[in-house]
């Protein structure tokens, strides 16, 4: 079953099972010497998904994200989100963990029909740079809707409220390096969510495994 065509409940248990079995590949290839999973508190707080342990430094703080082909890293940037303006619009856990230097590697791994593909990592620090980069250009930004174009300025807890009917899934920006931002709504959850995503070759984004290799 693909991670992201299944329903958002069953996303979630697939998605970490998907991470053990990334994570299983990197001790296999000695990528890494073992990990510890981050309690709930960090991982829900502080976006830590485990501590790594390498040759040579102990307990490094990382962030594990799945993604289905495409070799880029999802940040979430509000969740829930309900228009810029409204009080119960939160920045996002990957957001948070990004401007508070809660990590020190970003990692992704590739599935393609079900099995890992390629895992990838990039430092932190090159994440939170375009990541801040690209939200600068977004705020600045007009909106134009006829080439799909919205600015931060358009989502009003207003416009938000009618969105939350009748869109799910929607690029919203498109920037000329290639990061996107993206609106999400999951028919399970009662508000949305804004995710950027980066390619991989902004951050130099580093493969730790091939599985054709």
């Amino acid at each position: 079953m693909a991670i992201q065509e299944c329903g958002f409940r069953s996303r979630l248990a697939q998605s970490d099972k998907g991470t053990t079995q990334c994570v299983d590949k990197l001790v296999e290839t000695q990528h890494i010497a073992c990990c510890k999973k981050a309690v709930l508190e960090r991982d829900i707080e502080n976006g830590v998904d485990f501590d790594f342990d390498y040759s040579g430094s102990a307990n490094v703080p990382v962030q594990f994200k799945v993604r289905m082909k495409h070799p880029d890293i999802p940040v979430v940037i509000a969740q829930p989100f309900w228009g810029y303006g409204h009080e119960r619009t939160t920045p996002g856990r990957d957001l948070k963990c990004l401007l508070g230097h809660k990590t020190k590697y970003h990692y992704v791994g590739i599935f393609d029909n079900g099995c890992v593909k390629s895992i990838y990592y990039a430092h932190s620090k090159s994440v939170e740079k375009e990541s801040v980069k690209a939200l600068k250009v977004w705020y600045e930004a007009e909106t134009n809707t006829a080439s799909s174009q919205y600015g931060k300025s358009w989502f009003t807890p207003e416009l938000v409220a009618k969105w939350m009917l009748k869109v799910r899934n929607r690029r919203i920006f498109t920037l000329p390096n290639g990061v996107e931002i993206w609106w999400k709504k999951n028919d399970s959850e009662r508000f949305a969510k804004l995710n950027m995503y980066i390619p991989m070759g902004l951050v130099r984004g580093v493969m730790v495994y091939d599985s054709e290799n």
